[in-house]
């Protein structure tokens, strides 16, 4: 499964995939203002039998159709 490549676990920190994979690249050379993100990114996928499966499960034909969310999350607690 090709999530799994990317994704090891069901929740990964937005940053962690861009600094990892480069996908937050500069390509007009006027630079990223500091730019960051607190998001997750949280993976969910269930089978026909409304059972949950891992990132590193094997989807197969008998367990499908499979119903896939990728869902956002903050994590960042505010100081008031």
């Amino acid at each position: 499964m090709m999530v799994s490549t990317l994704i090891s676990s069901n929740l990964v920190s937005i940053s962690s995939l861009v600094t990892r994979y480069n996908y937050w690249g500069d390509d007009d050379g006027d630079g990223q203002s500091g730019v960051t993100t607190f998001e997750n990114l949280m993976l969910s996928i269930i089978d026909k039998n409304n059972q949950a499966i891992g990132c590193s499960d094997v989807l197969t034909i008998c367990n499908a159709p499979y119903k896939v969310e990728l869902s956002s999350h903050n994590n960042k607690s505010a100081n008031l």
